[in-house]
């Protein structure tokens, strides 16, 4: 969960293939976001007058600045420049027939292709499955595929990986688990988060936000990974303070455990 919009460097933006019509969402109260803060770093939002995401500026040990380009409504492309460096194209797009987002294409500083995400979806246009592929001696190979089940809640409740290393399936699987609450989760309102982070789609697409993700891993028995979410909310039911702790436990014995704490802020359209 540390992952989502949480740390600077990280941040990456997703466009949602279908709009969320739900109780949790207040019509008269739609809201983008403008700033995450927490202690090590911040997240700064702008848009143009359409509200489309333009430019992201991530900053703590270092600086981001990452730009948009969208045709025909669509985003298609984003570069960044790091700590006042030149502008580099970072990922690009590609989408379906249906208009959901078929394939993220990212690039390394030499303007090759190095790896792309590949997603597919179900007759209603719900995400189940993502693979991830690498440039190699023979062409682009499959590292890890996922699969996803959904509640009826438009929740994403569970996540399947299996490694496949060198393009072929593995033994190795993880298993994570999604419980949430029953409030405004703000990246589902905005297209664009699902885009730039289609590989954490529980943060891009669910309409409610995660409360707690418990991950296991067949090859590790004993093995336990655990993220609790805690959350303060505005009066639409928005998020405005999020509290996370995270905790590693093999056999019953705290391996890791750590503790962060973020601040949301909104414009209103």
């Amino acid at each position: 969960m540390k992952k989502l919009l949480l740390s600077a460097a990280a941040l990456v933006v997703l466009f949602a293939a279908c709009s969320k019509d739900d109780d949790n969402k207040p019509e008269s109260a739609k809201k983008y976001l403008l700033h995450i803060v927490s202690d090590e770093d911040s997240v700064e939002v702008t848009y143009d007058a359409a509200y489309n995401m333009k430019k992201i500026g991530a900053y703590g040990s270092s600086k981001e600045i990452s730009e948009l380009t969208y045709e025909n409504g669509r985003l298609t492309k984003k570069s960044s420049s790091r700590n006042d460096g030149p502008v580099q194209l970072l990922q690009t797009f590609d989408y379906n027939s249906t208009g959901n987002l078929l394939r993220v294409n990212n690039y390394n500083s030499d303007g090759f292709r190095s790896r792309y995400d590949s997603l597919t979806y179900d007759a209603n246009g719900r995400l189940t499955g993502f693979y991830e592929l690498r440039s190699g001696e023979t062409g682009y190979q499959k590292q890890a595929k996922y699969a996803y089940t959904w509640d009826s809640k438009g929740n994403i409740i569970k996540e399947v990986r299996v490694s496949m290393p060198a393009g072929v399936e593995s033994k190795d699987s993880s298993f994570t688990d999604y419980t949430y609450d029953d409030k405004v989760n703000f990246a589902s309102r905005q297209p664009e988060f699902f885009l730039l982070e289609s590989d954490n789609p529980t943060f891009g697409l669910s309409a409610n936000n995660v409360v707690k993700s418990v991950r296991t891993i067949n090859t590790i028995p004993g093995y336990v990974s655990t993220a609790t979410e805690e959350y303060t909310y505005d009066a639409d039911g928005y998020p405005v303070t999020r509290k996370e702790v995270e905790k590693d436990v093999r056999d019953g014995v705290v391996e890791y455990t750590s503790e962060d704490s973020f601040k949301y802020r909104y414009i209103k359209k």
